[in-house]
């Protein structure tokens, strides 16, 4: 397999589950071979990276781990949404890919780079963007009524999820919006996918679900960003449902298979082709 074929082609394990694969050295060789046999490369975020952080029994084994099946570090979400305006009305089209992880085989980097300074400081501004957002969604409420029957519907969820793509939009790209200022039918925010699936996903799990947001939910949501480009994605089995629904009802995760982690319990997974 080439080096443009690895990184083109991207399967997203959230967290706990790259935490639970990197503990268990057995799970290597079968996951190693089921991506090179489908051409993925795992994608790790900056964001995955920061929480692994405060977890150091973990930084030997995800520096053993990462480097020996294909891995590659992707592009932050800012740098995502930027090449999707830059893209617009077209879909972006660019790679996830940021850096070769397996470039460090060999090496003690990756664990030296989970215990550097840098990224205890990432982690503690996470946790404070977490305690920012839960308060803008609990001022957004009030801005967006439920329906006549006095409760939050699926058929909202588009309107919610265009309210926040303007409102991150307003606050990131300025400029960009201030073109549609006369026509905002010429503004297609169903490119803009990184936007529009933390739109959809807030809607459906706090929304529709009637759930309070939490500090400890927005470790989800810092993964949503990349999904929408990946051909994988592994997550817990409350975030699987959702983004399943999610999937079932709008276009955003249209060629994304999302699965739990009993996808790789079963090892019949190795035989089928995604």
């Amino acid at each position: 397999m080439t080096e443009n074929e690895i990184y083109s082609r991207f399967a997203y394990f959230d967290t706990n589950i790259l935490s639970i694969i990197a503990k268990d050295p057995t799970r290597w060789r079968p996951l190693q071979d089921f991506l090179y046999r489908d051409k993925l490369c795992l994608a790790i975020s900056g964001a995955q990276v920061a929480e692994l952080s405060s977890d150091t029994r973990l930084h030997q084994p995800l520096n053993d781990f990462l480097t020996a099946v294909p891995s590659a570090l992707i592009k932050p979400a800012h740098e995502i949404l930027d090449e999707e305006v830059n893209a617009h009305p077209a879909r972006r089209s660019e790679s996830l890919f940021a850096f070769p992880l397996n470039a460090l085989y060999g090496k003690q980097d990756f664990a030296q780079y989970l215990s550097s300074a840098a990224l205890v400081q990432a982690r503690g501004e996470q946790r404070q963007t977490a305690r920012i957002w839960m308060l803008q969604l609990s001022e957004l409420k009030s801005n967006f009524p439920p329906s006549k029957s006095g409760r939050y519907t699926a058929n909202q969820a588009s309107d919610f999820a265009w309210t926040l793509t303007i409102q991150q939009l307003s606050g990131t790209h300025r400029q960009f919006l201030e073109q549609f200022k006369n026509d905002v039918s010429k503004l297609k925010p169903e490119v803009l996918l990184s936007a529009q699936i933390m739109g959809l996903a807030v809607f459906y799990k706090y929304y529709l679900s009637g759930r309070t947001p939490q500090d400890s939910d927005f470790g989800d949501m810092f993964h949503l960003h990349a999904m929408p480009y990946c051909k994988l994605v592994i997550v817990e089995r409350n975030m699987c449902e959702m983004l399943n629904q999610i999937k079932r009802k709008h276009h955003v995760l249209d060629g994304v298979v999302v699965k739990n982690l009993r996808f790789l319990d079963d090892w019949n997974w190795t035989e089928e082709s995604l």
